[in-house]
């Protein structure tokens, strides 16, 4: 497994954000997941907190793999945005494919070259520090795109990155990924806070998702 470096300052990247994520997010993951409206542990101290935000982390990746085609080991899938790789070593892990992680964040990156290695899956896994917006990659290379809530950085550039996923995929690929989305009628006076915590102009929406990928032949 290589780590190929593209050196770029993330905010993931830094202190502040990678200790929130480690110490507080309980370092597996950084997506919201999905919770129940039954939670099964009480909140009245961290460690709990950790485990509900856990238990929702896996339960998304659960769904998530749930909605993806037959994996052998002659697949081969890309994580967008895949921070400490849980869910590729999980895809690795179970069908054996081989899977290539993409992070601008290099920290994460590092914790998920130290995992992959620790799991013995390092001959299946590649890491690399990019952008995806512009990979690098090989084009129509990939039979699967995976991404948890990370195609809401690509901002203003949303629709080159949208260009990119149809130019990575095989003709029958598939692309499965969550995100963070405004719904299509949202006020954009009633979400301006939020767009001002997370540092984007306006977030996508399931809509633009449908069409734009249209047009670039994702169905």
């Amino acid at each position: 497994m290589a780590l190929t470096e593209q050196p770029k300052e993330t905010f993931y990247d830094e202190q502040g954000a990678f200790s929130y994520y480690m110490e507080v997010w309980g370092g597996e993951t950084i997506h919201i997941g999905q919770y129940d409206t039954k939670l099964s542990l009480p909140v009245e101290d961290d460690a709990n907190a950790q485990g509900i935000i856990r238990q929702g982390g896996l339960l998304i990746m659960e769904r998530l793999r749930s909605e993806l085609p037959a994996l052998d080991a002659s697949s081969h899938v890309a994580d967008l945005g895949s921070a400490y790789g849980q869910l590729s070593r999980d895809l690795a892990r179970t069908y054996g494919c081989r899977v290539t992680c993409l992070d601008l964040a290099s920290k994460m990156n590092a914790v998920n070259v130290q995992r992959t290695k620790e799991a013995q899956l390092d001959h299946l896994i590649e890491v690399i520090t990019g952008d995806y917006t512009q990979s690098g990659l090989e084009s129509a290379s990939f039979d699967v795109i995976v991404s948890q809530d990370a195609f809401l950085h690509a901002g203003e550039r949303r629709e080159v990155l949208i260009s990119e996923l149809s130019r990575l995929l095989k003709p029958a690929g598939m692309l499965v990924f969550t995100d963070i989305m405004q719904a299509d009628d949202a006020d954009p006076e009633r979400i301006q806070e939020l767009l001002s915590r997370i540092a984007l102009e306006s977030l996508t929406s399931p809509l633009y998702y449908k069409e734009t990928g249209a047009k670039y032949g994702l169905e």
